[in-house]
């Protein structure tokens, strides 16, 4: 969500954090996550303190530009050969940084590898679990739903920029993506929901936010 608050333009994610948390705080671009439960008054007054602060240096929650912004957070980085792929370990980002420099393509690319180990993983288990196979996984570029079913190739597709949203919102939007596509009755469904995900509505109001179509039938 884009929200302007005093003449300036603020990117606003929705998490289930306590607190109003600073995901970037740039001159060219500021982001934020608000609480869900968190009036949109009251998220409003926090970010116009964090912007008085601005007079007396950045507020202290901003993470340093040396990390990488990914599911929702930042992430310190880690150089590796280019001949690996990048992954996630212990909190730390472990990538190749083409001669020491990290452009804005470089990082989108990261952030989509990223995003196709973690989904084809968790994919996987949802395999396992459920005696079923899914025969390919793509990543499309998707404003409108973070994933769709292809029946006529037996594909999941999911969006390519999903790796905006937290780790908690894309596991739930890979068991939705999966449910859906093994056809799981509603009583199967209502079982591992509440054993997997009992913040499952917050999950639901996110994707809402996030994706124009997502609740459309």
């Amino acid at each position: 969500m884009l929200w302007v608050v005093d003449d300036h333009e603020i990117h606003v994610l929705v998490g289930e954090e306590e607190k109003v948390g600073i995901l970037r705080w740039e001159e060219q671009k500021k982001v934020v996550q608000v609480p869900v439960r968190m009036s949109r008054a009251e998220a409003i007054w926090t970010i116009r303190n964090l912007l008085q602060e601005q007079h007396n240096g950045m507020p202290q929650d901003v993470a340093p530009a040396a990390k990488l912004e990914v599911f929702g957070t930042y992430w310190p980085i880690r150089e590796i050969s280019s001949q690996r792929t990048p992954y996630i370990q212990q909190g730390i980002v472990y990538c190749s940084i083409s001669k020491g420099r990290f452009s804005a393509s470089q990082q989108a690319k990261i952030k989509e590898e990223l995003l196709k180990v973690l989904v084809v993983r968790h994919i996987g288990d949802w395999e396992e679990r459920l005696g079923i196979l899914i025969p390919d996984i793509a990543f499309r570029k998707n404003s409108g739903r973070p994933y769709t079913i292809q029946r006529h190739t037996g594909a999941l597709s999911f969006d390519r920029e999903l790796h905006r949203l937290s780790l908690h919102t894309i596991a739930y939007c890979e068991w939705k993506a999966v449910a859906e596509y093994s056809g799981l009755g509603q009583d199967e469904q209502s079982r591992y929901i509440r054993k997997y995900f009992p913040v499952w509505k917050t999950e639901e109001k996110i994707l809402g936010y996030e994706y124009t179509t997502y609740h459309d039938n």
